[in-house]
């Protein structure tokens, strides 16, 4: 019972803390002293240190995850692009094309006019320029996004690494039977943010380690993390075990 408040205490302390989880004392009967005169109680003690934690709601918030996480990039992506085409305006390209094409109109009412043909030119050197504007925005715009695509599949890699460490880590300290709280509460942590980026199922496995795969394949096992890569052809990027052709199913 002295020890209870401390896990209370420290409950306090982390009330704050990202991704810590509450946890509690789990007391239990020591064995009893048998004696020739009966049997004795000997108090109690303190048999584990236990996280409150739902591991349905883990499995649910994950999956759902990066599903949430890829709608808000496609779109925060189209969002920049409704800004650069900029319509409904003045100056949009529809605008420009309605100028553009009003003044060819002109110019078969007036083909022999000389300020009529001059504005045709104007208007199409107008146009030309706005097709060059958008071409180099969305330009921009794709670089963003293989730049965040790249950093992406590296925090992925840095995730996993780390997951596999903090496995190798439970597995040792758990080996007595107690459950390492605070480890598991900075895996749980990095594997919410890993869910955020790549859509993963994560599998407890007896000894306190966790298995995560990606559309079924293994990029943790233990203790053993398995590196991805980004790779583009003809335009498309999709993802890769390293060293390994093929791009991973249903991940993009």
């Amino acid at each position: 019972q002295q020890a209870a408040p401390g896990v209370t205490a420290h409950n306090i302390a982390n009330a704050s803390t990202e991704g810590y989880s509450r946890q509690r004392a789990v007391i239990a009967s020591n064995p009893a002293m048998v004696t020739p005169q009966g049997s004795y109680g000997t108090g109690t003690s303190v048999v584990d240190v236990q996280q409150v934690r739902d591991a349905l709601l883990d499995a649910n918030y994950r999956n759902e995850a990066s599903v949430a996480s890829e709608n808000q990039s496609r779109s925060d992506m189209l969002t920049r692009v409704e800004t650069i085409f900029g319509e409904p305006s003045d100056n949009g390209l529809s605008a420009t094309m309605d100028q553009f094409f009003s003044a060819w109109s002109d110019l078969a009412s007036s083909p022999g006019t000389d300020s009529v043909r001059s504005v045709v030119r104007e208007r199409g050197s107008e146009l030309v320029d706005k097709f060059h504007e958008l071409s180099a925005n969305l330009d921009q715009v794709r670089q963003e996004v293989e730049s965040r695509l790249q950093t992406g599949v590296d925090r992925v890699n840095q995730l996993t690494d780390q997951i596999a460490s903090l496995n190798q880590q439970i597995v040792g300290v758990e080996a007595d039977g107690t459950t390492a709280g605070d480890l598991r509460d900075s895996r749980n942590k990095a594997l919410d943010e890993l869910a955020g980026l790549i859509p993963v199922t994560v599998t407890q496995r007896s000894n306190g380690s966790v298995g995560v795969a990606t559309s079924g394949i293994n990029i943790v096992d233990g203790a053993v993390h398995t590196p991805i890569e980004a790779v583009t052809a003809g335009g498309t990027w999709s993802l890769q075990i390293v060293g390994r052709p093929g791009a991973l199913p249903d991940v993009g």
